[in-house]
Protein backbone atom coordinates (compact mmCIF):
# COMPACT_ATOMS: atom_id res chain seq x y z
CA UNK A 1 0.00 0.00 0.00
CA UNK A 2 2.50 2.49 0.67
CA UNK A 3 4.51 1.89 -2.47
CA UNK A 4 1.43 2.63 -4.46
CA UNK A 5 0.74 5.35 -2.64
CA UNK A 6 4.20 6.75 -3.07
CA UNK A 7 4.04 5.94 -7.08
CA UNK A 8 0.47 8.28 -7.29
CA UNK A 9 2.44 11.22 -5.57
CA UNK A 10 5.40 10.70 -7.61
CA UNK A 11 2.84 10.53 -10.69
CA UNK A 12 1.03 14.17 -9.62
CA UNK A 13 4.55 15.56 -9.35
CA UNK A 14 5.22 14.29 -12.52
CA UNK A 15 2.26 15.42 -13.87
CA UNK A 16 2.39 18.92 -12.27
CA UNK A 17 5.83 19.59 -13.43
CA UNK A 18 4.73 18.44 -17.12
CA UNK A 19 1.87 21.61 -16.71
CA UNK A 20 4.41 23.96 -15.31
CA UNK A 21 6.79 23.41 -18.31
CA UNK A 22 3.94 23.93 -20.84
CA UNK A 23 3.09 26.77 -19.54
CA UNK A 24 6.40 27.99 -19.76
CA UNK A 25 6.91 26.78 -23.31
CA UNK A 26 4.13 28.50 -24.23
CA UNK A 27 5.45 32.08 -22.84
CA UNK A 28 7.82 31.74 -24.32
CA UNK A 29 6.73 31.06 -28.11
CA UNK A 30 3.31 33.19 -29.06
CA UNK A 31 1.62 32.82 -31.78
CA UNK A 32 -0.89 34.65 -33.70
CA UNK A 33 -2.85 33.87 -37.01
CA UNK A 34 -2.53 37.55 -38.29
CA UNK A 35 0.01 40.40 -38.50
CA UNK A 36 -0.43 41.75 -35.09
CA UNK A 37 2.61 44.41 -36.49
CA UNK A 38 2.09 48.34 -35.19
CA UNK A 39 -0.50 50.48 -36.45
CA UNK A 40 2.49 52.95 -37.20
CA UNK A 41 3.34 50.81 -39.97
CA UNK A 42 2.67 52.28 -43.36
CA UNK A 43 -1.17 51.54 -44.29
CA UNK A 44 -0.43 50.07 -47.07
CA UNK A 45 0.42 46.94 -45.15
CA UNK A 46 -3.05 46.59 -43.72
CA UNK A 47 -4.95 44.58 -46.03
CA UNK A 48 -2.50 41.73 -45.46
CA UNK A 49 -2.83 41.76 -41.66
CA UNK A 50 -5.54 39.05 -41.64
CA UNK A 51 -3.47 36.77 -44.39
CA UNK A 52 -0.63 37.12 -42.35
CA UNK A 53 0.81 35.68 -39.21
CA UNK A 54 3.15 36.50 -36.03
CA UNK A 55 5.23 34.84 -33.73
CA UNK A 56 6.98 36.59 -30.55
CA UNK A 57 10.10 34.25 -29.54
CA UNK A 58 11.49 34.94 -25.81
CA UNK A 59 14.10 32.24 -24.91
CA UNK A 60 17.66 32.59 -26.92
CA UNK A 61 16.70 35.41 -29.60
CA UNK A 62 14.05 37.40 -27.87
CA UNK A 63 12.07 38.53 -30.95
CA UNK A 64 8.73 39.18 -33.10
CA UNK A 65 8.38 37.35 -36.71
CA UNK A 66 5.64 39.03 -39.04
CA UNK A 67 5.11 36.62 -41.81
CA UNK A 68 3.73 38.11 -44.86
CA UNK A 69 2.69 35.38 -47.61
CA UNK A 70 2.21 36.48 -50.92
CA UNK A 71 -0.23 34.62 -54.02
CA UNK A 72 0.28 37.18 -56.63
CA UNK A 73 3.31 39.26 -58.20
CA UNK A 74 1.79 42.90 -58.51
CA UNK A 75 0.18 42.82 -54.59
CA UNK A 76 4.07 41.83 -53.48
CA UNK A 77 5.67 44.32 -55.99
CA UNK A 78 3.49 47.09 -54.76
CA UNK A 79 3.88 46.76 -51.63
CA UNK A 80 7.59 46.35 -51.83
CA UNK A 81 8.10 49.96 -51.29
CA UNK A 82 6.39 50.20 -47.87
CA UNK A 83 8.17 46.97 -46.48
CA UNK A 84 11.45 48.27 -47.18
CA UNK A 85 10.13 51.74 -45.11
CA UNK A 86 9.92 49.70 -41.46
CA UNK A 87 13.64 48.40 -41.56
CA UNK A 88 16.29 49.81 -39.41
CA UNK A 89 19.21 51.70 -41.27
CA UNK A 90 22.00 48.73 -42.13
CA UNK A 91 19.34 46.48 -41.66
CA UNK A 92 19.82 43.14 -43.49
CA UNK A 93 18.07 41.70 -46.28
CA UNK A 94 18.38 37.31 -46.19
CA UNK A 95 17.29 35.44 -49.34
CA UNK A 96 16.17 32.26 -49.04
CA UNK A 97 15.07 29.68 -51.67
CA UNK A 98 10.91 28.44 -51.09
CA UNK A 99 11.83 25.47 -52.79
CA UNK A 100 14.71 24.70 -49.95
CA UNK A 101 11.81 25.56 -47.17
CA UNK A 102 10.02 22.68 -45.25
CA UNK A 103 6.44 21.94 -46.63
CA UNK A 104 4.26 24.42 -45.60
CA UNK A 105 6.72 26.96 -45.30
CA UNK A 106 8.01 26.90 -48.75
CA UNK A 107 5.48 29.65 -50.53
CA UNK A 108 7.12 33.42 -51.36
CA UNK A 109 6.61 35.22 -47.69
CA UNK A 110 8.26 38.25 -46.69
CA UNK A 111 9.22 37.58 -43.09
CA UNK A 112 10.23 40.64 -40.84
CA UNK A 113 11.95 40.39 -37.83
CA UNK A 114 11.51 43.23 -35.28
CA UNK A 115 12.40 44.29 -31.33
CA UNK A 116 10.37 42.72 -28.87
CA UNK A 117 8.39 45.86 -27.52
CA UNK A 118 6.94 44.52 -23.98
CA UNK A 119 4.54 47.51 -23.62
CA UNK A 120 7.18 50.36 -24.02
CA UNK A 121 6.35 53.30 -26.18
CA UNK A 122 10.18 54.53 -25.93
CA UNK A 123 13.08 54.46 -23.64
CA UNK A 124 11.78 57.49 -21.12
CA UNK A 125 9.67 54.43 -20.56
CA UNK A 126 12.53 52.04 -20.15
CA UNK A 127 14.86 54.46 -17.90
CA UNK A 128 11.75 55.30 -15.61
CA UNK A 129 11.77 51.07 -14.91
CA UNK A 130 15.24 51.29 -14.28
CA UNK A 131 15.08 53.42 -11.51
CA UNK A 132 12.59 51.41 -9.66
CA UNK A 133 13.97 48.00 -10.61
CA UNK A 134 17.56 46.57 -11.14
CA UNK A 135 16.15 45.24 -14.65
CA UNK A 136 15.58 46.49 -18.44
CA UNK A 137 12.94 46.59 -20.13
CA UNK A 138 13.03 44.45 -23.71
CA UNK A 139 12.30 46.66 -27.15
CA UNK A 140 13.93 50.14 -28.50
CA UNK A 141 13.96 52.47 -28.98
CA UNK A 142 17.69 51.86 -27.52
CA UNK A 143 20.10 54.51 -25.59
CA UNK A 144 22.88 56.23 -27.87
CA UNK A 145 25.55 54.00 -26.39
CA UNK A 146 24.26 51.16 -28.95
CA UNK A 147 24.33 51.65 -32.73
CA UNK A 148 28.25 50.98 -33.85
CA UNK A 149 30.66 52.82 -35.42
CA UNK A 150 29.09 53.46 -38.78
CA UNK A 151 25.52 54.54 -37.28
CA UNK A 152 23.97 51.54 -37.80
CA UNK A 153 22.54 49.05 -34.83
CA UNK A 154 23.94 45.95 -33.80
CA UNK A 155 21.33 42.77 -34.76
CA UNK A 156 21.50 41.56 -31.15
CA UNK A 157 22.29 43.22 -27.84
CA UNK A 158 22.61 41.85 -24.51
CA UNK A 159 21.85 43.20 -21.32
CA UNK A 160 25.39 44.20 -18.72
CA UNK A 161 25.63 46.06 -15.58
CA UNK A 162 27.83 48.82 -16.05
CA UNK A 163 28.66 50.92 -13.00
CA UNK A 164 26.30 49.42 -10.57
CA UNK A 165 23.47 50.23 -13.54
CA UNK A 166 22.44 47.46 -16.37
CA UNK A 167 22.51 48.57 -19.79
CA UNK A 168 22.21 47.35 -23.27
CA UNK A 169 25.40 46.66 -25.07
CA UNK A 170 26.67 45.27 -28.26
CA UNK A 171 27.88 41.60 -27.79
CA UNK A 172 31.88 41.19 -28.68
CA UNK A 173 32.45 38.68 -30.91
CA UNK A 174 33.62 36.54 -28.23
CA UNK A 175 30.14 37.06 -26.48
CA UNK A 176 27.95 36.32 -29.69
CA UNK A 177 29.39 32.68 -29.36
CA UNK A 178 28.54 32.39 -25.70
CA UNK A 179 25.74 30.93 -24.22
CA UNK A 180 23.17 33.97 -23.02
CA UNK A 181 20.32 35.95 -23.42
CA UNK A 182 20.40 38.32 -26.98
CA UNK A 183 17.58 40.93 -27.41
CA UNK A 184 16.77 41.58 -31.35
CA UNK A 185 18.12 45.46 -31.41
CA UNK A 186 17.34 46.59 -35.31
CA UNK A 187 14.64 44.71 -38.00
CA UNK A 188 15.58 42.77 -40.74
CA UNK A 189 13.94 42.06 -43.38
CA UNK A 190 14.16 37.85 -45.13
CA UNK A 191 12.43 37.18 -48.66
CA UNK A 192 11.13 33.51 -49.25
CA UNK A 193 12.15 34.13 -53.33
CA UNK A 194 10.36 31.84 -55.60
CA UNK A 195 11.49 33.57 -58.51
CA UNK A 196 8.13 33.94 -60.21
CA UNK A 197 6.01 35.65 -57.64
CA UNK A 198 9.05 37.23 -55.48
CA UNK A 199 11.08 38.42 -58.70
CA UNK A 200 14.09 39.87 -57.96
CA UNK A 201 14.76 40.64 -61.37
CA UNK A 202 11.72 42.62 -61.04
CA UNK A 203 12.20 44.64 -57.56
CA UNK A 204 15.08 47.14 -56.82
CA UNK A 205 17.26 46.12 -54.03
CA UNK A 206 17.67 48.83 -51.52
CA UNK A 207 20.90 50.67 -51.35
CA UNK A 208 23.61 50.14 -48.99
CA UNK A 209 22.24 47.18 -47.50
CA UNK A 210 24.39 43.59 -46.49
CA UNK A 211 22.55 41.39 -48.70
CA UNK A 212 22.89 38.02 -47.32
CA UNK A 213 22.09 34.98 -50.14
CA UNK A 214 21.83 31.55 -48.96
CA UNK A 215 19.93 30.67 -51.61
CA UNK A 216 22.48 28.64 -53.34
CA UNK A 217 24.75 26.26 -50.99
CA UNK A 218 28.31 27.63 -50.59
CA UNK A 219 30.82 25.17 -52.82
CA UNK A 220 32.61 22.59 -50.95
CA UNK A 221 36.46 21.48 -51.73
CA UNK A 222 36.91 18.15 -53.22
CA UNK A 223 39.97 16.15 -51.58
CA UNK A 224 42.72 16.51 -53.95
CA UNK A 225 43.79 12.88 -55.76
Amino acid sequence: MRTRTRHRITLAICIALLAVVAREAKSLLETDTEGDWPSTWPKELEPLRKTSWTVGIATGNHEIEYGIPFTDRQTFESTWPSILSVRSPGATLKLVGAADQPKGANHPTVIIRTPSTAGYQNWKEVEADLNKVRTLGVGGPWPNEIPLLNGQLPEYVIQKEIDGKPTWVAPTTQESKEPDFFFRARTDIELVVDGEIIDLNRIKPPDHTNIVDLRFPAPTSQPSK
